[in-house]
């Protein structure tokens, strides 16, 4: 697949995840288990969101962190390597954390890299090797596994404060300017 080709396709992962975010109008939807998995390209090579059954929908709100509940999903989903840190912090009350949007950009992190570089986050270790080096806070990948634009891309969505991430409006901008 050519440079422009998975550039095209990021563009495109990344309007879907802006759509859920912002723009459907009974509230926000947070996908809440972004990976390679769940991203499926139609026939005209559209790429289309997949596997919602740990989503989560919130009111809309200008403060996403304090957004209510409209539905969570009944039970949490198994850690990936995909996961964003905050995933993995102890809670006091028993629950797990929910996703958010902010969860969601992280992955988006790692899946615009795995685009370019066809390796899963933290690829050179098992699952809880990956889970470790997250909370270590080391990056999913390498500098040099895509190109420097793309890299910067993710890094973006790497951020540690989770509301410091750029939001799917803003990639789209900069995925524009490639």
């Amino acid at each position: 697949m050519s440079e422009k080709d998975r550039i095209k396709l990021i563009q495109g992962i990344v309007k879907a995840l802006k759509y859920i975010h912002n723009d459907i109008p009974e509230g926000s939807i947070v996908h809440g288990s972004l990976s390679m998995d769940s991203v499926v390209v139609d026939a005209d090579g559209v790429p289309k969101l997949t596997n919602f059954e740990f989503s989560c929908q919130y009111q809309h709100t200008d403060n996403p962190l304090r957004a209510p509940v409209l539905h969570a999903p009944p039970l949490a989903s198994h850690p990936t390597r995909w996961d964003a840190p905050e995933l993995f912090q102890d809670v006091s009350d028993s629950r797990a954390p929910f996703p958010t949007r902010y969860t969601d950009l992280w992955s988006l992190g790692s899946l615009i890299v795995f685009v370019f570089s066809c390796k899963l986050p933290y690829a050179q270790s098992e699952l809880p090797g990956a889970i470790a080096r997250l909370m270590r806070g080391e990056k999913p990948y390498a500098e040099n596994d895509c190109p420097r634009k793309i890299g910067d891309l993710a890094d973006s969505l790497w951020e540690e404060v989770p509301y410091q991430r750029s939001s799917a409006a803003k990639i789209l901008e900069r995925i524009d300017g490639l």
